[in-house]
Formats: structure tokens, sequence, C-alpha cells
């Protein structure tokens, strides 16, 4: 799982820094201050995954609470994303642009639903398919970039992503091993997920929130310089960031 996390990491710095190579100044600005704000709000898609392979792995669940839990995890990140492109309109981002964004949201982080229940049953061979899909779109992305397409079909392809990747989890979690009886995962996950996501969310805001603003609060030009010299301070978040959905399950 470190493994791979690292992997996926890598491969996500690396389509941040082409992006910057193939794009203007200005849209890699307009890219990179699109994809904080979406960083931010997968950072509770990954903690809900977190919380969710913790409760798996330590009581399991009946195939029905893990149905109803899929519900509510479906909601609260369908809240989620509504409030990223609320407050990316706020900022004065175009429309299209945070709507785009939210599905981007909304389609990674419901998918995240059935990572975490296959991390729970160290299934960990589709958690890695799962969280290996999104780079495979990424290498498209950059494809149409060289060819000229506006940077939003990079953010469209990870919408795809996250679609492909949300059926073949689900296909994949449908027929594990559940318990028979109740063992109140709804409830524990839940407390899992509202202890974890205030120092995680505010940590995620102090990484991103400065590159969405600075488009809001400077010219595109000067917003696209200040993302490329924040991005080499992503790599050093990289490590951490990499172990902590792979420890925390099963301290």
């Amino acid at each position: 799982m470190f493994c791979v996390s690292m992997v996926v990491a890598l491969l996500n710095y690396a389509f941040q820094f082409a992006a910057g190579r193939i794009l203007n100044v200005a849209d890699y600005g307009s890219m990179y201050s699109l994809l904080s704000a979406a960083n931010i709000s997968l950072t509770i898609g990954l903690i809900a995954q977190t919380a969710i392979a913790k409760n798996i792995a330590t009581d399991s669940c009946t195939k029905q609470e893990a149905k109803r839990y899929f519900i509510t995890h479906s909601i609260i990140q369908a809240v989620v994303s509504v409030f990223t492109a609320f407050i990316l309109l706020l900022l004065k981002y175009d429309i299209a642009d945070s709507i785009v964004i939210m599905l981007y949201v909304l389609a990674n982080n419901v998918s995240l639903f059935s990572a975490g229940i296959a991390q729970g049953y160290k299934k960990f061979g589709v958690v890695a398919i799962q969280l290996l899909i999104p780079s495979f779109f990424r290498l498209a992305a950059i494809v149409l970039m060289i060819i000229g397409c506006p940077y939003i079909w990079a953010f469209v392809m990870l919408v795809i992503a996250g679609i492909v990747s949300l059926i073949i989890g689900l296909a994949a979690v449908r027929n594990l091993d559940y318990k028979t009886k109740p063992t109140g995962f709804c409830m524990g996950t839940l407390k899992t997920l509202m202890f974890s996501v205030i120092p995680m969310g505010t940590l995620a805001a102090f990484t991103y929130m400065h590159n969405v603003v600075a488009k809001s609060v400077a010219s595109e030009e000067e917003a696209g310089a200040y993302c490329l010299a924040a991005l080499l301070g992503v790599a050093m978040i990289s490590i951490p960031g990499s172990l902590t959905p792979v420890l925390v399950p099963y301290a």
C-alpha cells in the first residue's frame, strides 16, 4: 500500500510538473488553483477512506450496513463537492470550471468508499487499481494538453477516472465476507470521520488554500508564477501523506 501510495503521489507530482511545462503561465496558474481547491475537498474523501478501512479492519460490517453507509458517504461527498463549487464561485472563478471541479471531487470522493472497504478487508490489489486509475487518465490529460486542448479537459478526464474507479471498486467489494450481525459500523465510521476531518482538513487548507486565493488577488501571470513556485513545496508532503492511509487503519 505504501509503495502504491508513493507511486501515485509521484505520478501526481509529475503530472503537475508536465502541465507546467506545456501550458503558459496564466493557464497553469488557473489549472493549479483549481487543482488545489479540489485537493482540499479530496482530503475529506481520503479521510473517509481511512475511517472506513479502520472500522472494517476492527470489526467488519454487514452488507446492509455497507449499503447504508455508502448512501451516507455519497450524501456527505455531494455536500462537500457543492460547497467547493460555491467557494470557487465566490472567489470569481468561471462557472464552467467550478462545475467541472464539483464533478471531479464528487466522482473521486465517492469512489473512495469502495477503496476503504477493500483496504479494511486487506484486498490491496483492488485499492491499488483504484488509486492508479486516475494516474493513467492523467497521462491521457497530458496528451490532450500537448495537442492543444484547454486545461479543463484534464479535469474532465479525472471525472471519468473517478467514475471508472467507482464502478470497478463497487464490483470488487460486492461479494466480500461480510458479517451477518450488525456491528455498529455506520456510527463508528462517522465518529472516526468527525474526529479526523477537522485537523486533517485544516492541514489541507493551509497547504493548498493560498494557491486558490492567489488567482483572485493577483493577475493571471502573477498567480501562475506563484503556483509554479508553490509546486516545489508539494513534494515535501508526499511521504507523510502516503503513510497516513497505510498506518492509521491498523493502528
